[in-house]
């Protein structure tokens, strides 16, 4: 079960108002227990652009979020056990908040997981990758520019710390 809110930031004071008038309840099983994803529009990141003075650690308002999201579904009788909160400026548009809930792998198991900022993560990975076919010549130092630009304009990295955007 796939939702869609648009115009919304998970510090909304009414977002529970909102989650409500597009979550069909009656579409949950009561037997069954859920695990969800759900990607936010981190403004935090969008007003800085990733730039190297940011960080991107969990917040307050996460947490706060994750509460109501869970309150609401136990006000209800529904179980949920996987919570993942995942915070992006690339896949999503200003103020959209995508929601997807699926029968869990497991049963009475409760976990949060909080990501911030996706990019960091892709970023870090892609980098990783391109830093090991360097250092196995896989590719030239040219390549490697190359494709660090590259990663960075398809994950919107714009400003990354000098030292940080080379091997050596």
């Amino acid at each position: 079960m796939k939702y869609y809110l648009k115009n919304t930031k998970i510090t909304d004071s009414d977002i529970m108002e909102k989650l409500s008038s597009v979550i069909d309840i009656a579409e949950f099983d009561l037997k069954k227990q859920y695990d969800m994803n759900i990607d936010f529009f981190n403004d935090d990141i969008d007003n800085n652009m990733l730039n190297a003075d940011v960080s991107f650690e969990i917040k307050k308002h996460h947490y706060v979020f994750i509460r109501h999201i869970r309150n609401y579904f136990n006000d209800h009788g529904i179980k949920i056990n996987e919570l993942n909160l995942t915070g992006t400026v690339t896949n999503l548009k200003h103020g959209q908040i995508n929601i997807e809930a699926y029968k869990s792998k497991y049963q009475d198991f409760r976990r949060n997981d909080i990501v911030p900022c996706k990019e960091m993560y892709l970023y870090a990975d892609g980098k990783n990758t391109l830093n090991f076919m360097l250092n196995t010549k896989q590719i030239s130092i040219e390549e490697y520019e190359d494709n660090i630009e590259i990663l960075q304009e398809q994950l919107n990295v714009f400003e990354i710390e000098e030292e940080s955007r080379y091997i050596n």
